[in-house]
């Protein structure tokens, strides 16, 4: 099966040896966008490593907006890496407080691939309003937690009847991918391992209803998670990027972590 934005797109039939390799060929003409899932359906078979992800725009380069709160400093590593990131990463970054953020008009907010949302201070009903349509309408977000962003405007501003998020302290938890197939692991290689490194003294604690849990605490709670949102897509980590309730931006992981999610959620 061939789905795509886990759509069903492409399906064929095949019979192999035991223990031995075929190749499956099948008529599909693939998008410029989104991500192609390639999955075996083998019901006598083992459940485990049947699925397999490409992201179809892995090289284009987003335009990122990134919504934050100056007095803290909103998003200055995330700018960083997203500045530095070499010609196949690089992005052009604007930077905007929440409050300013609802003075953006339509036609300048269309312009971005993925807005980062890194607070809700001073959010505004504009500005609300300028997000959800953002969203729905194809563009991607990135929701990071912290003590700048409130969980009851996230939902409020997406109409998140089933969305619950809590502050807590993880108890020594450490973040752990779930999949390393997931378009923001696979390229990690080696880096894969220093997420367990990573010291948390704060997260969100999230009811994963209507989510996909693409890796969590070693406690079991969901640390990053996606969703469709109309033809949009909302990649929510569960701890900040900004150095206030982890240690994450100065591992190794957060370089290609934070390239991948816009990256990804930007095709989803």
């Amino acid at each position: 099966r061939l789905p795509v934005d886990s759509r069903p797109a492409a399906t064929a039939q095949s019979t192999g040896p035991a223990g031995g390799a075929v190749n499956v060929p099948v008529a599909y003409r693939a998008p410029a966008r989104g991500i192609l899932t390639a999955e075996v359906d083998d019901p006598s078979g083992f459940a485990y490593d049947n699925r397999r992800f490409l992201l179809l725009d892995a090289t284009g380069r987003p335009e990122v907006l990134i919504v934050g709160d100056s007095v803290n400093q909103s998003g200055f590593y995330a700018t960083r890496v997203l500045q530095s990131g070499g010609a196949d990463a690089g992005v052009e970054v604007q930077t905007r407080t929440a409050a300013a953020f609802g003075g953006m008009s339509p036609e300048d907010l269309s312009q971005q691939s993925v807005v980062i949302l890194l607070s809700t201070r001073n959010l505004d009903r504009r500005g609300r309003e300028g997000l959800a349509n953002f969203v729905r309408q194809g563009g991607g977000l990135v929701i990071a937690a912290s003590p700048d962003v409130d969980a009851s405007i996230v939902a409020t501003t997406l109409a998140w009847k089933d969305f619950s998020a809590v502050e807590q302290a993880p108890g020594g938890a450490v973040l752990a991918a779930t999949d390393l197939r997931h378009p923001i692991f696979r390229p990690f290689g080696a880096l894969a391992a220093n997420l367990g490194q990573v010291r948390f003294t704060r997260s969100w604690k999230v009811r994963p209803d209507g989510w996909e849990v693409a890796a969590r605490m070693t406690d079991g709670s969901p640390a990053l998670l996606e969703r469709r949102e109309g033809t949009g897509g909302v990649v929510l980590f569960a701890s900040d990027i900004d150095r206030r309730w982890n240690d994450f931006p100065l591992n190794a992981a957060f370089v290609p972590f934070v390239i991948e999610a816009v990256r990804h959620a930007a095709a989803l």
